[in-house]
């Protein structure tokens, strides 16, 4: 007894099956985490060091070079590449792909801290992180306020990130915008005269009282006290009663000679929400974690935040990642009910049971597929979904081709169960060689190696499993269902709309087909000019390695000249953004001077610290057909701003790149480099 044997004849067994199928497909699509893009390790580490006042050649001779010189002797090092700019120095570590990406992290945080004494002592931060394919924030909140103190703002967007930092699902919240707060002592000369204290005397004291050291303890009686000897100031007030000795021995304060408040270091990140100043908080997910419902525990906490907002103060949601993934499903959803058509429509000539036993069908190998997907540890996101798109083409073919056979059967006279077993025994050779050459052809991608295989994986085999499992529902569940619900034809010829169709076959394709096997050489020529011709369509429609992202946002990049200042920058940065957030395309514009947008996207790491550089980051009502255009219309009108370079950058898939095309100038003298890259960009 055969597989189809057994699935009609134990039917019980089958209906069984059916259901498990059923429920636990729907089990697997409410559990499977769903994300934007795939995860996976990546065998890299970054070392980021910001020194503030220092120069570029200061921090590659002083930073850059000694941590890569220590980094260089790890294991499995493929390449490291070091970037050094006015107050920062990235080193990004490339190990051989396959190496456990917790482990190089581990090595690379031993290294670097064992050499922390050998670097400038007035490094503000030295970090190692391992990048993520879940890094891009899944939520970037705008805390917007035109009037609110720094103080104030402050205070409250820390207080949110430490509220949506406890939320199940999230990694961390960052915060962007912030000036970074300080306590400024000015000094009042005339008072500083007549007490006969020096400033360096002022300085001291300060230094001295705000020192933090163990005093060591006492002993009194039967209890230990510990002994508190300076330490952070805590209040203004602590500041102010700082003690300081006059020239004339007078005991005096710091208040007495100061006046001590509250002020902010020079803002170098400026970000503003629609033309109005606010501060950024991103909110990034755990690997696996669910993107739709952290999404959904992210808008309802938010809203619960904004009622306890002041009044002058409003909490706007700048960026959900969630949408994209909704998109996809959506796409999925709207396919999926066309192909459900579509098989409705093209089997009427077999009758409307006939078409249902094929539409059952879909449900069920895309279950299988789903459940399988789960199985393998693979997440729900724009590369599976759009495998599942890819096999909705793919897994009715066994399905039509088996309940055609049994339908010629049944036209026959033959019985229900016989026919179901007997039709699809003849054409079961022909159903496993037609779906092994589907799978065959998508084994090699699913093969394929290092960073950009492991990305694209989910892809071929969401595929694979779901045509995999099209095979075994034609061969065994629709036997089956076929047995149940198809009922025997009264004529041999079948219903009006199966005559209809074969009259015009034996009108139109017959002869065609007569005169093609009595031409062979016409015929093969032919085709062959047919395909020729199509091949002289590609230029048509283009080259790219990665497609274009269709998302509806985009970024545009602002480069002021070289040692623009902040304040420049800023004013071009107004610039463009009063000539887009009039758009009636536009939802809303994300403005950033200074360095980059936060993290959106997996393959857009954001310029940090630099003073000459702006990002606008731009979100559309919706993304349509016309958009492409809109981008290049966009582009145009921003070639006309002549105080700066203007790029309008549409999202792309595929490994991160600045531009289609990178020139790399190297030697070792820092000057003769500048004067060569500056005679290539003018060629």
């Amino acid at each position: 007894m055969n597989l189809t044997q057994l699935s009609v004849r134990r039917w019980q067994l089958t209906l069984v099956g059916f259901a498990l199928v059923c429920l636990l497909g729907i089990s697997a699509f409410f559990s499977i985490p769903r994300s934007v893009d795939p995860y996976f390790p990546i065998p890299y580490t970054i070392v980021t060091a910001v020194l503030p006042g220092a120069d570029a050649a200061t921090l590659e001779e002083t930073v850059a070079k000694p941590l890569e010189q220590v980094l260089q002797g790890l294991d499995n090092v493929r390449d490291i590449r070091s970037t050094s700019s006015d107050g920062l120095a990235v080193v990004t570590v490339e190990f051989t792909h396959g190496t456990d990406a917790e482990q190089v992290l581990d090595r690379t945080v031993r290294e670097v801290n064992g050499m922390r004494a050998q670097l400038p002592s007035g490094l503000a931060r030295l970090e190692v992180r391992r990048p993520r394919t879940t890094e891009a924030a899944v939520l970037q909140l705008a805390l917007v306020s035109p009037t609110a103190s720094w103080q104030r703002m402050e205070k409250y967007a820390q207080d949110l990130r430490e509220q949506l930092t406890v939320v199940p699902g999230v990694r961390a919240v960052n915060v962007f915008g912030l000036p970074a707060p300080e306590v400024r002592v000015a000094l009042d000369t005339a008072r500083l005269a007549a007490a006969n204290v020096a400033p360096t005397a002022v300085a001291s004291a300060l230094a001295a009282a705000g020192a933090d050291m163990p005093a060591g303890s006492v002993q009194s009686d039967t209890r230990r006290l510990n002994i508190e000897a300076g330490g952070a100031f805590r209040t203004l007030e602590a500041v102010r009663t700082v003690p300081l000795r006059g020239g004339n021995g007078r005991l005096m304060t710091v208040g007495d000679v100061a006046d001590v408040s509250w002020s902010t270091s020079e803002q170098l990140s400026i970000t503003r929400f629609n033309g109005e100043r606010a501060v950024f908080i991103a909110v990034r997910k755990k690997d696996q974690a669910d993107t739709i419902l952290l999404a959904k525990s992210l808008a309802e906490e938010t809203q619960r935040l904004s009622r306890t907002l002041p009044p002058d103060m409003k909490l706007a949601t700048a960026f959900d990642q969630s949408g994209d993934i909704e998109r996809k499903l959506g796409q999925l959803g709207r396919d999926f009910a066309i192909a459900l058509a579509l098989v409705l429509l093209t089997l009427l000539p077999l009758g409307f049971r006939a078409s249902l036993v094929v539409m059952i069908s879909i449900p069920t190998s895309l279950a299988i597929g789903l459940i399988s997907l789960n199985m393998l540890g693979y997440s729900l996101n724009q590369l599976s979904i759009s495998g599942f798109i890819v096999a909705l083409g793919l897994l009715v073919d066994d399905s039509i081709v088996v309940t055609e056979n049994i339908e010629r059967h049944l036209r026959m006279g033959t019985a229900r169960a016989v026919a179901a077993v007997e039709a699809t025994k003849e054409i079961t050779l022909a159903v496993l060689g037609s779906t092994g050459v589907l799978i065959f052809a998508f084994l090699p991608l699913a093969n394929l190696p290092e960073t950009g295989g492991d990305f694209t994986r989910s892809l071929p085999v969401a595929v694979l499993v779901t045509v995999a499992a099209s095979l075994l529902v034609s061969l065994t569940i629709v036997p089956f269902i076929a047995s149940r619900i198809l009922e025997p034809h009264q004529t041999a010829e079948g219903n009006a709309f199966l005559r209809w169709i074969q009259d015009k076959i034996e009108h139109f394709y017959r002869p065609l087909l007569h005169w093609a096997l009595e031409n062979p050489h016409k015929t093969l020529w032919s085709a062959m000019a047919a395909c020729l011709a199509m091949l002289a369509t590609i230029p048509l429609l283009g080259f790219s390695l990665f497609p274009k992202a269709d998302v509806p946002y985009f970024v545009i990049r602002i480069e002021a000249p070289e040692g623009s200042s902040v304040v420049e920058t800023d004013r071009i940065v107004r610039q463009v953004a009063a000539q887009v957030r009039p758009l009636p395309e536009i939802d809303a514009v994300m403005e950033n001077v200074g360095r980059g947008n936060p993290q959106i996207y997996y393959n857009n790491i954001p310029r940090e610290f630099d003073t000459r550089y702006g990002e606008l980051f731009v979100t559309l009502k919706d993304w349509t057909g016309d958009s492409p255009e809109f981008l290049e219309d966009l582009r145009r009108k921003m070639a006309g701003i002549s105080d700066a370079r203007v790029t309008v950058v549409q999202f792309e898939q595929g490994p991160p790149i600045e531009a289609p095309l990178a020139i790399r100038v190297r030697g070792p003298d820092l000057a003769v480099l500048k004067s060569l890259s500056a005679q290539v960009a003018d060629v």
